[in-house]
């Protein structure tokens, strides 16, 4: 089940899961739990632990038009993401063409009419080219109902992939290696998101002092450890 297809959200299956739990059934993907794990804002949250970065949070749209411009000025790529979805949907890596000539210690504030680079982490999405103005127009989507998002700086890391660790309770039971899209040069056929072969536990020393500070909640669970590596 993936409720956040075609323009849905999870407006109708959340209803359903609260209903089924409060009638004493266990719900391991409780809705309270998905908004405190399963949201790309739990990345702003955690900023200052071991594994965040510069992370910023955008809950309206004047906030994005804002913000996006001056970080954009800096010269470096960033990543947006919309604040609820999986696949790479409303994930999108933006940055301004390289500057001609020697770089500049400041950078003047895009405005709407400025031509960036932009590419959508879904598979098979190429770099494209587009103004400040209509990429703004286009992220009004991820604010409707409680939507907002994220951004952080590109990490240039990225074509190394990351690492998922996998709970079950309180233990880490597996890992995965992950390609990214982005990962893939500008103009080639894009890289899916694929998992490699898990590794079990018991063949990872570090495993138990992993899983110490893993949720409780039963099932698996992505702690994306890795997060503001990808896209």
């Amino acid at each position: 089940m993936n409720p956040m297809e075609s323009g849905r959200d999870r407006t109708v299956l959340d209803a359903m899961l609260r209903e089924v739990a409060d009638a004493g059934v266990f719900v391991s993907t409780h809705p309270e739990v998905i908004l405190k794990l399963g949201t790309k804002e739990v990345l702003h949250r955690t900023r200052s632990i071991g594994w965040g970065c510069e992370t910023c949070l955008y809950e309206t749209v004047d906030q994005l038009r804002h913000g996006l411009p001056l970080r954009l000025s800096s010269g470096k790529a960033r990543v947006l993401k919309q604040y609820r979805g999986n696949g790479g949907q409303g994930v999108w890596k933006v940055q301004l063409p390289a500057p001609e000539g020697p770089a500049k210690e400041s950078q003047v504030i895009p405005g709407p009419e400025t031509v960036i680079h932009v590419r959508h982490a879904r598979r098979g999405c190429y770099e494209e080219s587009m103004t400040l103005g209509q990429f703004l127009g286009d992220c009004e989507q991820y604010f409707s109902g409680d939507g907002r998002m994220i951004d952080q700086q590109y990490q240039e890391r990225l074509p190394e992939g990351m690492i998922r660790c996998y709970l079950a309770g309180d233990r880490v039971v597996g890992f995965g290696h992950q390609a990214i899209n982005g990962s893939a040069p500008t103009g080639s056929p894009s890289v899916s998101s694929r998992d490699h072969a898990r590794v079990p536990v018991a063949q990872d020393p570090a495993g138990d002092r992993l899983g110490a500070s893993g949720s409780a909640t039963a099932g698996y669970l992505d702690r994306r450890l890795a997060g503001p590596v990808g896209l």
